[in-house]
């Protein structure tokens, strides 16, 4: 890919700027670093405005190198002091962060400025900087907020924030990405990228382990539910697992990302369905990611369920495509793309119908497999790499040297 042809003049940079866990903490900072990496193909300097760990001795670091497999670094900044003397708002509420960092950079060398999921003051307070010093604003909007939870005023502010943003900020910006058609059809007239992820295969944590050789079929959730579990919605999974053991179906399913006690405290009804499942089901907390990959690597199956509704249809999952890449076949119901890339009885196992019915029949589909069909459906879904970045160089070029610049 030529380098490109936006690069004639001195703006050649562009910032990638959200509430990011970097570098691996969250799944919007995975999708930050291979969004990085797709830009710095396309000849573009790249910096990364998140959320960085702190150091050893517990104070704020402003700056880190994401070095990854002796590819490129990717340079990583603190969305919260993005210089050594910062004192302003928060990202949250203002432009602050990113007018301090823009200056120590030169306006005159910023392309443009993607913000991510950000509040709606946010970003109309970014939309009016960009406008200023002539640089182009591209809103990355992945989440469209439904009600979660029990707390009143978050839900209300929430709400009302994104209805601002989708109907009027994405019309101040002028340069949307997003993630599914969902989105796509209800923004038809913007300057628009669908994008609805993008990785680097070359890093070492994507690289492909040895194929699982299982006595007996291996399921792996890993994630964060949600409040309530209104996202991933695993009371219906654990459940249909349930019944897959009462029909002497041998299998094992791992629980990554809260423990045992954290599901009961949500779904105490459940007590007696985890005990019927015994030593088939583990429950392993919260873990670091590599370790979380490690765990979907040696899984026949990723398996995850959401309502599909317009929260679930506006994103796209990141644990799919984490699954893909890794080539792990997936279970799951439509939400979003997905089955534009899940093709069942192919590379993984797709419910007709958000029911537990429907939820039963796949995992049952799955779980009646024999080793050798499961290794078959391994070495299908190694060939597959949807979300290699260099796949979607041609859409993001054509997108980016068509920037809208308001005036």
């Amino acid at each position: 890919m030529s380098k490109s042809t936006c690069l004639q003049d001195a703006r050649d940079t562009i910032l990638l700027c959200g509430g990011y866990q970097l570098p691996d903490r969250n799944a919007s900072a995975i999708r930050a670093l291979g969004t990085a990496r797709l830009l710095q193909t396309l000849g573009y300097k790249v910096y990364v405005l998140g959320k960085l760990p702190t150091s050893d001795t517990s104070r704020d670091i402003n700056r880190m190198l994401w070095q990854a497999n002796g590819l490129p670094d990717i340079e990583c900044i603190s969305i919260n002091k993005p210089t050594s003397d910062f004192s302003g708002r928060s990202y949250v509420v203002s432009a602050d962060p990113i007018e301090a960092f823009v200056a120590k950079l030169g306006a005159g060398s910023v392309r443009a400025i993607l913000t991510y999921n950000y509040s709606a003051r946010g970003t109309n307070k970014v939309n009016q900087f960009c406008r200023q010093h002539g640089i182009a604003s591209i809103l990355d909007c992945t989440e469209w907020y439904g009600w979660e939870g029990r707390n009143i005023i978050r839900n209300i502010t929430r709400l009302f924030g994104v209805h601002i943003k989708m109907r009027y900020l994405t019309k101040q910006a002028g340069n949307v990405i997003v993630a599914s058609y969902f989105l796509e059809r209800f923004l038809p007239k913007q300057h628009l990228l669908k994008l609805p992820f993008v990785v680097d295969p070359n890093e070492t944590r994507w690289q492909q382990g040895p194929l699982p050789e299982n006595e007996q079929p291996v399921f792996t959730y890993s994630g964060s539910p949600g409040p309530g579990m209104h996202k991933d919605r695993l009371p219906i999974m654990v459940s249909a697992f349930a019944k897959l053991k009462q029909q002497a179906h041998v299998f094992k399913v791992n629980i990554v990302g809260l423990t045992e006690q954290q599901y009961l405290a949500v779904m105490p009804e459940h007590r007696n369905t985890i005990e019927r499942l015994g030593d088939s089901i583990q429950f392993f907390g919260r873990v670091a990611h590599s370790e979380s990959i490690s765990l979907l690597k040696s899984s026949d199956f990723s398996v995850f369920f959401r309502k599909p509704n317009r929260v679930a249809n506006v994103g796209f999952s990141t644990k799919y495509v984490e699954a893909a890449t890794l080539g792990i076949p997936v279970i799951s119901n439509e939400t979003s793309d997905l089955a534009a890339y899940l093709k069942p009885g192919k590379n993984g196992f797709l419910a007709r119908e958000f029911s537990n019915t429907a939820i039963e029949q796949a995992l049952t589909q799955a779980v009646s497999l024999s080793a050798e069909e499961r290794k078959l459906m391994h070495l299908r879904c190694r060939k597959l790499q949807p979300f290699n970045y260099q796949h979607w160089l041609s859409q993001a070029e054509s997108f980016f040297n068509q920037l809208v610049v308001r005036k």
